[in-house]
């Protein structure tokens, strides 16, 4: 005779491990495939915004080189956020020596002119902040908008342009 309540014992093992088994697939699926993507500053065209970058860094006046210095003492040279404020970021890294600012808001152009306004208060002129250099990219809501609705975004200050 054959034994039905072993087989039903087998059948609900096999299919208790294979419910399991489709519960882990999609509980992970769920979690890898709302990972936000890592935050980087993405340029249309790349190359012809490294040129940009190379060719103003260095033109200072002698004033925005010695304030430049200074600035680069207080912090002895090495990685670091000089201001900070709910719109946006300025810090420094030593490796491609480049000023970095994230913004943080959706009103970019709006959030540069205060930083540019930061730097000038600091002592440099508009030419010198294009030497030093500094950087812009978008993070936090700015990245989300840009994400979302697309656009142009130029990572240099405003009125920075190759002579």
């Amino acid at each position: 005779m054959f034994n039905f309540s072993g087989f039903r014992k087998i059948l609900l093992l096999k299919t208790a491990l294979a419910l399991g088994l489709l519960f882990l697939l999609i509980f992970f699926y769920s979690i890898y495939s709302k990972q936000s993507p890592v935050v980087r500053p993405v340029f249309r065209n790349t190359p012809r915004t490294v040129e940009r970058i190379a060719e103003l860094r260095g033109k200072l006046s002698n004033e925005g080189r010695s304030l430049r210095s200074a600035m680069l003492q207080t912090i002895r040279g090495e990685p670091a956020t000089l201001y900070e404020t709910t719109s946006y970021r300025i810090s420094y890294l030593p490796s491609p020596d480049i000023f970095y600012v994230e913004i943080r808001g959706i009103e970019t152009e709006q959030i540069k002119q205060e930083v540019m306004q930061w730097f000038q208060e600091q002592g440099f002129s508009s030419k010198d902040i294009c030497g030093l250099p500094v950087v812009f990219y978008v993070g936090g809501e700015a990245f989300n908008y840009f994400k979302q609705v697309g656009g142009e975004f130029d990572p240099l200050p405003p009125g920075c342009v190759i002579q």
